[in-house]
């Protein structure tokens, strides 16, 4: 949880200010405490366990008839992403306010400025960025499991899987940086400022949010944070998919037993 608030901090900037890692990280434990890089913990756990159950399972059994890992990845991810993206609306905004109020405050300020499909904004980038990611993360993911089991008579132990899911994270979440930049920036602001400096609250497209970005900060604003997404998402997956894979192991061993 505490890295999905860090990495935050530094693909759209502190309260609308840009820091490196380190600045970024002091500034909030100066004047807001430690506490605070937990914000948006409760949407995040409401995203994160119903999500990531989804993702697994579905991912699971798509791959069991198709082995396909890029297009199975992508389609879990899909409706996964249309199911949770509420959640991960009223996360970003929490996260990149100061002072903000609650989470049933600030969904009743979303709905009345954008409406109650509002709380969709950012779906679009949203999708651009967790499909590619899906598909590239499980298509490295299961080559480095083939080479890894060719490599150790098949097996595949914790630490072997958690450094395959760490180098499929970091590739994916490299390759994905510029769709994460768009779609935080489009939903940590109810209010816009356009590339012509004048703020609306006019909810913004993907396309002008990219055409801003690009005007004022050109093609390296596109990866902002990029070294803080990758410390936050390579350990993330690492820890998720060997978790899950040992988890199921002993599920599976649990049940021949039970047999």
């Amino acid at each position: 949880i505490f890295l999905f608030s860090f990495s935050f901090l530094f693909s759209d900037g502190y309260c609308g200010l840009r820091f490196t890692l380190q600045e970024g990280l002091c500034q909030i434990i100066k004047y807001e405490g430690v506490a605070n890089l937990w914000r948006g913990l409760t949407p995040t756990l409401l995203m994160t366990v119903p999500g990531v159950t989804m993702y697994f399972t579905l991912y699971e059994q798509i791959q069991k008839y198709y082995d396909l890992p890029l297009l199975s990845g992508a389609f879990a991810r899909t409706i996964t992403v249309l199911t949770t993206s509420p959640l991960e609306m009223l996360r970003t905004y929490l996260q990149s306010k100061r002072n903000v109020q609650g989470v049933r405050e600030v969904t009743t300020s979303l709905i009345q400025k954008r409406g109650i499909l509002g709380l969709w904004s950012g779906m679009g980038p949203t999708l651009m960025r967790d499909v590619p990611f899906s598909a590239i993360y499980w298509g490295v993911l299961e080559r480095f499991r083939t080479q890894f089991r060719s490599q150790n008579n098949n097996d595949m132990n914790f630490s072997t899987t958690f450094l395959a899911g760490a180098l499929a994270g970091t590739a994916a979440s490299i390759a994905v940086t510029p769709a994460d930049v768009v779609k935080t920036r489009l939903q940590s602001n109810i209010d816009f400022v356009g590339a012509d400096g004048v703020e609306t609250t006019k909810v913004p497209t993907s396309l002008e949010i990219t055409r801003s970005l690009w005007k004022t900060e050109g093609f390296t604003g596109f990866f902002r944070g990029v070294g803080a997404r990758v410390f936050r998402v390579a350990p993330a997956c690492a820890l998720m998919i060997s978790s899950y894979e040992l988890c199921k192991f002993e599920m599976q061993k649990y049940i021949i037993r039970a047999k």
